[in-house]
């Protein structure tokens, strides 16, 4: 008889967001008429670019007349193109370094069904004794992917956490390297999921410093980019000095152009980034000629005309919608006597009630009190007990709605 993957043991009982919705489903099963607010997953609710769905059409009704087949495994190269030139380049000539930062070349990205699959997976390229970092609170993919490579223990205690908390602002500096063992894998993600607060260039230099001296590599996940305004705040960790050295960066189209339900995203690795002598670059691309297929014309051909000024412009309309409402949540949270923080780069709220609760008992309050759907802080970390977040992704009037109930609350609890 076969035996089971046992690394599938040191998972916790259920992913976060699938424990989330078993207790969805039971309430709602408990009281079907109720209006549920869902404020928890940072799922779209804005259409996708107009111009997307013109080009995702128009690629459909192509393959009628000339069908396409198989592409290439890593991805179309005028999709690649379009990220290089339009994505990377103007970042570049608007650098916060003080020196030339880097854009990449076509043949160092790589096209896939979202950044949640490249953080999954890109730990194949390590060796299994290999230590990672993670911040905490964090993104559960990040620490359960490498559970299922064995590179964690039952409980998770073996990683190295950069904790993040009130006093550091959410923006954790590297291990000490006299205190805690080096970390080989760093994942960074900026803006933060879940705090939403994002790393400054500052505080993502000591990260790269780091990396460089200790031959780490670090897996920065910017799947929240189109939502950085603010000139100090990066929004590719290549706009810091020699990050090309030490840093796979991790992008996507779900949350800035409502692709979610489309399935797009990149990841680059540069040629420069070289460890036991090997191109994590070539050993990458030769994993995805391995393991897929890629991701389909149709869907490539749409993101591609993201990058027309149509598709620009509406991810911009898009995520100044998304963030006027997580401003309008955090703005109400702080009257109600919520301690929420400073304002946000991304469409989560980061809070704490103002009655002192763990986290899932106030996730608990939420649901049967108010009727609204919360991610309970202590699901993403330790340090995240005590903490909730609410997702401002949600449409304007489920945020209205919430605040008039979370004024309610405690008056009814």
């Amino acid at each position: 008889m076969v035996d089971i993957n046992e690394n599938f043991l040191s998972l916790g009982k259920s992913y976060l967001f699938q424990r989330i919705a078993e207790k969805k489903t039971a309430f709602l099963q408990k009281h079907p008429e109720a209006d549920l607010l869902d404020l928890g997953i940072g799922d779209t609710t804005l259409a996708p670019p107009k111009v997307a769905i013109e080009a995702l059409i128009r690629a459909g009704n192509q393959m009628l007349d000339s069908p396409i087949g198989y592409g290439p495994s890593t991805g179309y190269l005028f999709l690649k193109e379009a990220i290089c030139n339009e994505y990377y380049k103007p970042l570049v000539s608007s650098s916060l370094s003080k020196t030339t930062s880097y854009a990449p070349s076509s043949d160092e990205v790589f096209i896939s069904d979202g950044a949640k699959s490249d953080t999954a997976l890109l730990e194949n390229l390590f060796a299994k004794e290999s230590k990672i970092c993670v911040c905490d609170p964090v993104y559960p993919v990040y620490v359960d992917s490498n559970a299922l490579a064995g590179r964690l223990d039952p409980g998770y205690e073996n990683a190295i956490y950069a904790q993040c908390t009130e006093e550091n602002g959410f923006t954790p500096k590297p291990p000490s390297s006299a205190k805690e063992p080096v970390a080989d894998i760093i994942y960074l993600c900026s803006p933060h999921n879940p705090t939403g607060i994002a790393f400054s260039y500052e505080a993502l230099k000591k990260w790269v410093d780091y990396a460089l001296e200790h031959k780490s590599v670090i897996i920065f996940d910017a799947a929240y980019s189109a939502f950085v305004t603010d000139p100090s705040i990066p929004k590719s960790i290549y706009e810091v000095e020699n990050a090309e050295k030490v840093a796979i960066e991790c992008g996507s189209f779900s949350k800035g152009a409502s692709f979610t339900g489309l399935r797009c995203a990149w990841c680059v690795i540069p040629q420069s980034v070289i460890r036991s002598g090997k191109s994590l670059n070539a050993l990458w691309n030769q994993y995805k000629s391995i393991t897929s297929n890629g991701v389909s014309y149709p869907i490539q051909k749409a993101a591609e005309a993201l990058f027309t000024p149509e598709g620009k412009c509406a991810i911009e309309e898009n995520a100044k919608s998304y963030m006027a409402s997580a401003q309008k949540l955090h703005s109400g949270l702080k009257n109600l006597n919520w301690k929420v923080f400073e304002k946000p780069s991304a469409p989560y709220v980061w809070c704490k009630s103002p009655v002192p609760l763990s986290s899932w008992e106030l996730f608990d309050l939420l649901l049967e009190k108010a009727h609204i759907i919360a991610t309970p802080g202590s699901g993403f970390g330790k340090s995240g007990e005590g903490y909730i977040r609410f997702s401002a992704f949600a449409k304007p009037s489920a945020i209205d709605k919430a605040l008039v109930r979370l004024s309610q609350l405690y008056q009814e609890a």
